[in-house]
């Protein structure tokens, strides 16, 4: 048996993390949700598979993640293998603005919402989450915890393909990095993997054909073989690859969904 707690569950990657992970029966398959009715898909999925357990949790909410381990640990005995923090916060208002735009009046209450909101979620959700389920990961097999980050948040792909906006979402992904190699740096005499994750260019929402464009062609400067998004199936296949051959040459480190740089 092997026991894996997903946040942000409901839809794109934590969904389609959920679809795979159950796929396997003697997994034992944790989606952690703010809402546990809001998606007919998780609940198919809750239905059909009796190794699919769907539990409240709200990362921004320390007593409701810390409740939602009580939860995990009340149906594993105490354990967890993997954690995977997908929950996260992106601010679509916010994501065009350049950097000389974010103090000009028309924009400044904004911005500060947004960046006090991708905080909250971004960086102190990912420290919640850790914290609440650290007692259940070290008595667990696995031993990982591993936190979807970006590569916006990755200073060689913003300097490589020239990308200046998204910043609230990008600085607090950047933040959590660092906390991740924080983590590790505490966590690695207990033998608990930690690291931060890129799952690649997915299509997991509608993008504008014009902004696809744009995106791509901005992506084709650091990697010429980008054509467009990957498909969040693709994705996650090669996250849970990595995940389970997670060594310790990339504790504390961003990862991409390869296990590398890529």
């Amino acid at each position: 048996m092997v026991s894996y707690a997903i946040t942000g569950a409901s839809r794109g990657l934590g969904l389609e993390f959920i679809r795979q992970l159950s796929k396997e029966p003697t997994n034992v398959v944790f989606a952690i949700v703010r809402n546990t009715t809001s998606s007919p898909e998780l609940s198919d999925l809750a239905a059909k598979n009796s190794n699919v357990h769907i539990v409240l949790g709200d990362i921004t909410s320390l007593s409701q993640i810390q409740e939602a381990a009580k939860v995990v640990s009340s149906i594993t005995g105490g354990s967890l293998d993997v954690l995977v923090n997908n929950a996260a916060y992106l601010s679509e208002s916010t994501a065009a603005l350049q950097p000389s735009e974010l103090s000009s009046p028309e924009n400044l209450e904004l911005v500060k919402e947004s960046i006090q909101k991708s905080v909250e979620s971004n960086v102190l959700g990912a420290i919640y989450v850790t914290n609440s389920f650290l007692p259940l990961i070290e008595q667990g097999t696995a031993k990982k915890v591993v936190h979807i980050s970006t590569g916006m948040a990755d200073t060689d792909l913003i300097l490589g393909a020239g990308v200046a906006g998204s910043i609230p979402y990008s600085a607090s992904k950047a933040m959590m990095n660092c906390v991740v190699a924080k983590y590790s740096v505490e966590l690695k005499a207990k033998d608990i993997h930690v690291v931060a994750m890129s799952p690649g260019w997915v299509e997991t929402n509608p993008m504008p054909q014009e902004a696809l464009e744009w995106m791509t062609a901005m992506f084709k400067k650091v990697d010429p073989r980008v054509t467009g998004r990957i498909q969040k199936e693709d994705s996650v296949r090669d996250q849970l690859e990595t995940i389970s051959n997670l060594g310790w040459a990339v504790q504390g480190t961003m990862i991409s969904q390869h296990g590398n740089r890529d």
